[in-house]
């Protein structure tokens, strides 16, 4: 998925508990809730409690043959196009000794012609800190946790198992912005709508294992939130929460 452009140093704070603005934020103790609204279509993200938020406008529709989605409304935690949510990242891989989440969604009351996936997004730079306009030039490593009306991997894909869990590898080259990284997607071979301390750590070292990233570059950021294909209104996060240390 693209990144928000975004510019500041601090976790940007809102009053307002809706947002539809193109990358509306609002923070959220360690974490900042993010609109991320790539394709600046109609769309509007509503934040619930202290950790959730809701898709309540979505007029997402991808651009055809792009590869790429429409909008990823979010929350992460780490540095993210110069704003800053959390202390926990930027760190380097090496120095972890584990990253766990916990993450509920709910996504049954959908529209019924959404196409999306629910995905963490892990965002890896080669130096402790990539430039508040700059794009992160280690790797991308994501983690689906289920999907609805996306196309299925294709024949022959492999899997692997993390934590005793099978997910499909897939792997892309990307470019944007004048640079170039691996995305390395993890895509549940069981779909599910909640995880508890979802080890983040062991899809790093598969992805390094498969010579994609160095444990000694940084991890950036963690986000968690819907990649939308199509449509989107109804989509819910219920919680997030992420230790790491």
């Amino acid at each position: 998925m693209l990144l928000a452009t975004m510019g500041g140093a601090a976790a940007c704070g809102s009053a307002a508990t809706t947002g539809c603005s193109q990358y509306w934020q609002s923070a959220a103790g360690q974490y900042v809730i993010e609109n991320n609204n790539f394709r600046d279509q109609s769309e509007c993200i509503a934040r619930i409690g202290d950790s959730g938020f809701r898709v309540t406008i979505s007029g997402a529709a991808a651009e055809q043959g792009s590869g790429q989605p429409a909008a990823y409304p979010e929350i992460y935690t780490g540095y993210h196009w110069g704003t800053q949510a959390g202390t926990a990242f930027p760190a380097r891989l090496s120095s972890l000794s584990y990253a766990r989440s916990s993450w509920s969604v709910g996504t049954a009351r959908a529209q019924p012609d959404s196409a999306y996936d629910v995905s963490y997004d892990l965002w890896v730079n080669k130096g402790r800190q990539v430039a508040a306009s700059g794009q992160p030039d280690g790797a991308e490593v994501m983690i689906w946790l289920t999907e609805r009306a996306v196309p299925a991997p294709a024949p022959g894909t492999p899997t692997v198992a993390v934590d005793g869990v099978r997910y499909y590898r897939i792997e892309y080259a990307r470019h944007e912005r004048g640079v170039s990284w691996p995305l390395i997607i993890y895509r549940r071979v069981v779909p599910v709508t909640a995880v508890r301390d979802l080890g983040l750590l062991g899809f790093v070292a598969d992805a390094a294992a498969q010579h994609q990233l160095s444990m000694s570059w940084y991890l950036e950021s963690v986000e968690a939130g819907f990649e939308i294909w199509r449509g989107g209104t109804g989509l819910d996060s219920r919680s997030f929460a992420l230790s790491a240390g």
